[in-house]
């Protein structure tokens, strides 16, 4: 996997700047804001989560129509939009079950021979691809990736759908008597994320190159991710208060003033 991540590091290098310092500061404002305060967001992110397995379904139950699409994803955000914490939980529930699959194959993953075959991008030095290009670069290394995890995964058999069931039934059991704190955990974890992308984007940028760094320090780095998503899941309890529980004490304390 080093030769795989080391050819993507050598390609994206020369991508437009545009791309890398758009991307890289979106994905950091975006990531910023779930890490610390996830639960602030939660309908905006169940939203987008309801449009996109509405839009999914769509895809694979209808023939593909365009307003088909767009009506089930319309209608998958709206129906999220009031039950944004039971798709967020289902969601982090879904995640955790690809990241222990992801675990369990990590040994095939890590292998070179995996990623022999991987998509060569032909890229000029001295005229740099323009945003189109460079975004389409970007899309063909993320399909390529997703396609090959997902090969790597469905070849574990029945030890990766048990892994899975097993994953998502803990969270889901969690979720329902803590949902806030699963739901932070979620948004702490997908924060991380986007951060660390985003930076590894603006570091590529800056002609640095980060994806060694990575390799070199991969354990120093995994724990710090941890401590880094504990502190944002305390921190995002800590600054969204419930607010389920502060307009039930408001009205108790209205109907006692009654009284």
């Amino acid at each position: 996997m080093e030769t795989f991540l080391k050819e993507f590091q050598d390609s994206v290098y020369h991508l437009s700047p545009v791309v890398l310092i758009g991307a890289g500061f979106v994905l950091i404002w975006m990531g910023l804001s779930l890490w610390l305060g996830g639960l602030k967001w939660l309908k905006i992110l169940a939203a987008f989560a309801g449009a996109a397995v509405g839009y999914t379904l769509a895809s694979c139950w209808t023939e593909n129509h365009l307003y088909m699409l767009i009506s089930f994803a319309v209608l998958g955000g709206f129906i999220a939009l009031f039950i944004e914490k039971t798709i967020v939980v289902f969601g982090v529930a879904v995640l955790t079950a690809v990241l222990v699959n992801v675990l369990i194959a990590w040994p095939t993953l890590a292998e070179d021979k995996t990623w022999e075959d991987t998509p060569k991008m032909e890229l000029s030095k001295d005229s740099p691809p323009n945003v189109v290009q460079s975004l389409t670069v970007l899309e063909t290394y993320t399909r390529y990736v997703c396609q090959k995890s997902v090969q790597i995964i469905k070849s574990l058999g029945s030890v990766g759908y048990t892994a899975a069931i097993i994953a998502i039934l803990v969270v889901l059991g969690v979720g329902f008597v803590m949902p806030r704190g699963v739901c932070a955990l979620g948004c702490a974890v997908i924060g991380v994320s986007w951060i660390a992308l985003g930076l590894l984007l603006l570091l590529l940028y800056k002609g640095a190159k980060p994806i060694d760094y990575v390799i070199q320090q991969a354990e120093v780095l995994a724990i710090t991710a941890v401590i880094v998503v504990a502190f944002g899941t305390l921190v995002d309890l800590a600054l969204c208060p419930d607010m389920s529980k502060k307009k039930s004490g408001m009205i108790d304390k209205s109907k006692g003033k009654k009284k």
